[in-house]
């Protein structure tokens, strides 16, 4: 999914959010934060990543990169 002002994301890539890497699950366009009282919510483009431990974290999708893949890197020594 092409994120406006962001990388071109796909389902099952490696990403970084700077701090965490993790596997692409899933991007929701109009996600709700559950947590927020019903009134103050408002549908955000939300991006579902689950790291090798198990754990899931959501971020902004513009604030994601994808990890290099080894096998597609040219120049890897």
């Amino acid at each position: 999914m092409s994120v406006p002002n962001g990388p071109l994301l796909r389902i099952g890539q490696q990403v970084t959010d700077g701090q965490n890497v993790g596997t692409l699950q899933a991007i929701v366009a109009d996600w709700e934060d559950p947590t927020v009282p019903v009134w103050k919510r408002r549908p955000v483009t939300t991006a579902f990543v689950r790291a090798s431990d198990g754990l899931e974290w959501t971020a902004r999708p513009a604030d994601l990169s994808a990890v290099p893949d080894p096998q597609e890197c040219v120049k890897c020594p």
